[in-house]
């Protein structure tokens, strides 16, 4: 295992200003001295050589793979990045992983006909003259096949197994890191082509390896096997990543924004994509058309029959407790933290009511306009629309969209509140509980709502790449409320609803 790794910040302002922190961590041993996609393409358009890269590179932990320059991408004399056209060689496990996501990865995340071309073939053709969404892609299937392994049985929860694993997401983070790196500089320079993949991306990645690296603390923790800490799960930086997809798409529709330069794109261009789509959407389904490994949208078959009928039978009342916890909070001091978690919890109401169904007397909000694309015409129409279905910019019956979509559609303030408090929050309860943290009056009622739209989280557990994540972070929240007394306030005789459906999915076989 590698020795821990003290996780270096950086920070990727979106187009809605954004702050993503990731922490950044060493490499796989197999890929050491190795540089990234993105780096050997910048390289070849500014006649670097990979010995002058490698010696200019820091042997510092803290700043591994990173150019000496603040920027992980040189650019030309004009302070120009490279242009995009230039095909960078893949090693023999980018290669592989490459042949991951085409053959294995691409198949088992699309819901419908309708993700398959982008996922399937526009988005490998982007990867192949588009140094950082290739990157994407590499973090993407390596993530996958994290999952692969830590499912497959057998020796898969053996210390060996889980070293692989480990370094295996330490090689995912790599490219995810540039991969973000090149992002930040195409927003500003309006390069759709490669914003919108990226961003698509980064949303299915940011789950996944969170889910990856819950799984890998859970078998690390049967085996008895302390874990470093770059590969344990990061506290609340896949809300910021989902949240900083929507930002920049939404940014990227801004009235005039839209780049007065960019190529027009020819009809024969958009008639041949639109006829590669047909083709594909009237292939058959193939190996996988059985449905094993497609279409995923919801709870496991267990969570399905056990968790979900309590969930809708019970969701109702306490809703209605929620909502006059929220009002004698709000009678008592009402600021602008507070009115933002009272819009949170109108939202997270409409949402239980849109998935569980139930209480028609509840007033429908209208329906929100569809967003305007005109801003976008230069980019593939295939990929404009997969991006606005990604990030919920258009809606959607997918469960788990809808359910995701939570965390973009709350203010900002919100998130804030809930992300600081997880921050303050150990990943690994074991040992002593530290010191309370530094929290004020305004969490308490944003851990309360957050805490309910978790339960929903739980209920896409049939998901791969969301998987336990909703029930690992209720635990976290039931854990830290018990140990810090960080009471909610409830009436005599009262129980915490997440807390009891938390309780619930732990005795299930899915919560493992």
């Amino acid at each position: 295992m590698a020795p821990d790794q003290v996780h270096e910040k950086h920070t990727c302002s979106t187009t809605m200003g954004v702050n993503c922190d990731y922490g950044t961590a060493a490499d796989g041993a197999d890929e050491a001295g190795s540089s990234s996609v993105s780096e050997r393409h910048s390289r070849q358009a500014t006649g670097v050589p990979d010995s002058a890269m490698r010696d200019s590179v820091s042997t510092d932990p803290h700043s591994a793979h990173t150019p000496t320059s603040s920027h992980p991408h040189p650019r030309s004399a004009d302070g120009a990045f490279p242009a995009v056209g230039t095909r960078p060689m893949l090693n023999a496990r980018e290669l592989a992983l490459f042949s991951h996501y085409i053959t294995h990865t691409s198949h088992v995340i699309p819901y419908g006909r309708e993700d398959m071309f982008p996922l399937q073939v526009g988005m490998p053709n982007l990867a192949l003259t588009d140094a950082a969404v290739m990157d994407a892609i590499l973090a993407l299937a390596a993530s996958c096949e994290c999952h692969d392994m830590l499912h497959s049985g057998g020796d898969a929860t053996s210390p060996a197994t889980l070293d692989e694993v480990g370094d295996l997401l330490r090689l995912a983070d790599r490219h995810h890191q540039t991969s973000l790196g090149r992002l930040q500089h195409d927003v500003q320079a309006r390069r759709f082509q490669s914003v919108l993949p990226n961003a698509a991306l980064m949303v299915l990645y940011a789950l996944s390896s969170h889910h990856a690296r819950v799984l890998l603390a859970r078998r690390a923790r049967r085996l008895g096997v302390a874990l470093a800490r770059d590969v344990l799960p990061f506290p609340s930086q896949w809300i910021t990543s989902i949240r900083a997809a929507h930002g920049a798409f939404v940014g990227l529709l801004r009235p005039g924004f839209a780049s007065p330069g960019a190529r027009v794109r020819e009809e024969e261009e958009e008639e041949e994509e639109q006829e590669a789509e047909e083709r594909l959407a009237a292939a058959p389904l193939g190996a996988a058309g059985d449905g094993t490994c497609r279409f995923q949208d919801g709870p496991a078959e267990e969570t399905r029959r056990l968790l979900l009928p309590i969930i809708t039978s019970t969701y109702g009342a306490a809703l209605e407790r929620l909502r006059a916890r929220s009002d004698a909070g709000n009678l008592a001091a009402s600021t602008a933290k507070s009115d933002a978690c009272g819009s949170a919890l109108a939202i997270l109401q409409e949402l239980f009511y849109a998935v569980l169904g139930g209480h028609d007397h509840y007033p429908r909000p209208p329906p929100r306009p569809p967003p305007d694309l005109c801003a976008l015409d230069n980019a593939s129409p295939w990929l404009v629309r997969y991006l606005a279905r990604v990030t919920s910019a258009t809606p959607s019956k997918l469960w788990r969209r809808r359910i995701m979509a939570f965390l973009n559609q709350v203010p900002f303030e919100f998130l804030q509140l809930v992300q600081r408090a997880l921050d303050c929050m150990p990943v690994d309860d074991d040992g002593e509980p530290p010191p309370p943290p530094p929290l004020e009056a305004a969490h308490k009622p944003a851990m309360d709502i957050f805490a309910h739209w978790l339960v929903l989280v739980m209920l896409l557990d049939g998901v791969w790449w969301i998987g336990d994540v909703g029930h690992w972070e209720l635990g976290r929240i039931v854990r830290f409320v018990a140990a810090q007394g960080f009471v909610v306030a409830l009436v005599e005789g009262e129980t915490w609803w997440p807390e009891t459906m938390y309780a619930i999915k732990s005795t299930l076989g899915t919560a493992a």
